[in-house]
């Protein structure tokens, strides 16, 4: 604290010290990051919890597995969560909402 008051001398209100200073400290934090892209496959064998299956990802046919508790079905969508072993995609199924009831 007492470097940056030798640096930055105070010529108004203390309090204000650390808004005064902000140019300072601004370019040595790291800027937030935004969220990485969803990427979505389809199923092409269907994939028990817990068995390899197969997906159809990025035009390719991937070896796939997922921890949930039901069995995917050929043709649905779910989303590339990781990566096991170099070749072995992790997927999970997409949540979607319930649609709304019309009255």
């Amino acid at each position: 604290m007492n470097l940056l008051k030798a640096l930055f001398p105070i010529t108004e209100d203390p309090s204000h010290f650390f808004d005064n200073t902000l140019p300072f400290f601004s370019g040595h934090w790291p800027e937030p990051t935004t969220p990485s892209p969803i990427l979505l496959a389809q199923v092409d064998d269907p994939i028990a919890p817990g068995q390899l299956g197969h997906v159809k990802f990025q035009g390719s046919r991937w070896r796939a597995c997922h921890q949930g508790r039901m069995v995917l079905v050929t043709g649905q969508q779910v989303q590339v969560v990781g990566r096991q072993r170099s070749n072995i995609l992790v997927v999970e199924p997409i949540h979607c909402p319930l649609p709304l009831a019309y009255v």
